[in-house]
């Protein structure tokens, strides 16, 4: 058995034992742990000479979103802030920054392991305001992040984004996503970091029973397992580096585990 085999056997044993969790419309907290293959295919100058053009490797996450404030107006769901943020580890190429002897204008490359922890502020306002049965929510916001090269003593790399899109808080595909992020990210060197474009889709679908209620009928529990593949896109539009990231995996929701434990104390 594979090591990545015996990673998805170990998440769908631990998440079977797990007590069930409302939608996400209905969670004050959620706390996610994602595992996932990603595969990228960056096109940057030089990066076939420094053999970085395609890397891929194994993906590991925690997510959290804080629902920190809601709208003072009727509705089971409402307008709100989040605090969102998270940390992800995985092997990708990034730039290396301060290395000797490089001509200016070059900026060298390696496939090294990353480390990116993110904070973010999302506004959220739900469609079911519109129609009672949306189950989607539209968000936008500020989004930051530092991104750590492994066995390097380089500065961190820094990401400030803004961002909008709609992501499915109900149902079936709970977690599915459509995003556009602007701003700046230095991950393939700061000479090509601002005036970025990032575009992500996600497709996800819960494995077990799906979570419902919300408004006036009671809230029942749901699967807190779903599997999901995204596409992702980065581009400045122009001739400095592009990249396409392809992963697939499996989304772990225990915010209510926590939320749980906490209340029991």
């Amino acid at each position: 058995m594979s090591h990545r085999t015996r990673t998805l056997a170990v998440l769908l044993a631990v998440g079977a034992t797990l007590p069930g969790r409302p939608a996400a419309a209905d969670e004050p907290f959620r706390l996610t742990f994602t595992g996932a293959f990603q595969a990228e295919r960056l096109n940057a100058p030089y990066a076939d000479s420094l053999g970085v053009t395609m890397t891929h490797g194994n993906r590991a996450g925690l997510e959290f979103d804080f629902r920190v404030l809601e709208a003072p107006m009727p509705g089971a769901e409402r307008p709100a802030l989040h605090v969102t943020g998270g940390a992800t580890t995985t092997r990708r190429a990034v730039a290396m920054l301060g290395v000797p002897g490089v001509p200016a204008g070059v900026t060298p490359m390696r496939e090294t392991a990353v480390s990116e922890m993110g904070l973010g502020m999302l506004a959220t306002i739900p469609l079911s305001m519109v129609s009672p049965t949306g189950g989607v929510a539209f968000y936008a916001g500020y989004q930051g992040a530092v991104v750590l090269a492994g066995n390097t003593s380089q500065d961190f790399l820094h990401v400030k984004q803004g961002v909008f899109g709609f992501e499915r808080t109900r149902g079936l595909f709970e977690g599915t996503l459509v995003e556009m992020a602007y701003g700046v990210n230095e991950s393939w060197g700061r000479d090509a970091a601002s005036g970025r474009w990032n575009g992500r889709c996600r497709i996800a679908a819960l494995l077990g029973p799906q979570p419902g209620g919300g408004g006036k009928a009671p809230v029942t529990m749901g699967s807190p397992i779903r599997a999901f593949v995204e596409l992702g896109v980065d581009t400045d539009g122009g001739p400095g580096p592009d990249d396409i990231r392809v992963l697939g995996g499996l989304a772990l929701d225990a915010g209510n585990v926590l939320l749980r434990a906490m209340g029991s104390k």
